[in-house]
């Protein structure tokens, strides 16, 4: 059960639990997303946010392990776009030109797009960038409402990912 919880292998996993977990709605945490990424790679991006260049460094390192966890799970398309996202905010970071999180989603969408075109019609892949455009949405109106604190950050989060991916998810999964 940690091995799926942690990587999404779910090979080893007992039928009776995977049933289980499915009907009770948890399924999901068996699936490794861009959430996982981010807080496998929470240190590397603390340091890429550091003044000191050595700081900006070691960050990049740490987004090379986060590739290698991207790896370890298998490569799943959420995660893959997390870990463009993280190369593309180390790049920014360390040339010392910031860019926003929508232009840095756009180009790991376009660089996914280029690794494997068929990409776009994948369900995971779509929701993926569907629940990423939204929470970035729900943050930019939060800003221009005045709002930006951390009790509407976790109200606003998973509202904007949840409306964002519904139109697509509700028809498909009911």
């Amino acid at each position: 059960l940690l091995l799926a919880l942690s990587s999404g292998d779910k090979r080893h996993l007992d039928t009776k639990v995977k049933r289980l977990l499915g009907h009770a709605g948890l399924a999901h945490l068996m699936a490794v997303s861009g959430y996982h990424v981010g807080l496998v790679s929470s240190l590397a991006v603390a340091l890429l946010r550091r003044k000191r260049q050595s700081a900006r460094w070691a960050g990049l390192a740490g987004i090379g392990l986060s590739w290698a966890f991207i790896g370890f799970c298998g490569w799943p398309h959420s995660a893959v776009r997390a870990g463009w996202m993280l190369t593309g905010y180390a790049a920014s970071q360390l040339l010392r030109m910031p860019q926003s999180a929508m232009h840095i989603m756009s180009l790991a969408a376009w660089w996914m797009l280029l690794e494997e075109p068929g990409r776009a019609v994948d369900l995971g892949t779509q929701l993926s960038f569907l629940a990423v455009f939204s929470i970035l949405q729900g943050i930019q109106i939060l800003e221009r409402l005045g709002m930006m604190n951390a009790v509407w950050m976790y109200i606003a989060v998973p509202v904007a990912a949840q409306w964002g991916t519904g139109l697509v998810a509700w028809p498909k999964f009911g």
